[in-house]
């Protein structure tokens, strides 16, 4: 999102930051990954269409 900041038009702009707060959405995918979930007690990783079993 960052690189297009110049070619984004003001409003545009303005409602993703302030209305939506699209910075605050990111965050929430760092902390909770819909890519990885717990599998029969271990991690698990969604890898090329795949869940696959994180080793330790």
């Amino acid at each position: 999102m960052t690189q297009h900041l110049k070619t984004i038009p003001l409003g545009v702009l303005h409602r993703l930051l302030v209305v939506h707060d699209v910075p605050l959405l990111f965050t929430n995918l760092l902390y909770d990954p819909p890519w990885s979930k717990e599998m029969d007690g271990e991690r698990g990783k969604y890898v090329d269409g795949k869940w696959k079993k994180l080793s330790p």
